[in-house]
């Protein structure tokens, strides 16, 4: 994903610095594109944050059975 970020990136510097250089409705079609480019990156990103707050709520979910099974293990030592 994180490859696909920056490609979009890059997509929208050169569409924005093709829609500079252009005129009439060309330069319009070159700003369309770049905003496009903008909003898939931003909805990527978007992704990628969610991924990673999902990823860290299953790591602590594992770390919590762990200490629980821990405990477990204390208990019957006892």
């Amino acid at each position: 994903m994180y490859k696909q970020i920056e490609a979009l990136e890059l997509e929208a510097k050169n569409n924005l610095k093709k829609s500079q250089e252009s005129k009439g409705s060309v330069k319009e079609m070159y700003k369309q594109r770049c905003l496009m480019a903008l909003k898939k990156k931003k909805a990527l990103e978007t992704q990628v944050k969610n991924y990673n707050s999902h990823q860290n709520a299953l790591n602590q979910v594992a770390f919590t059975a762990e200490t629980i099974n821990g405990h477990k293990e204390m208990v019957n030592l006892v």
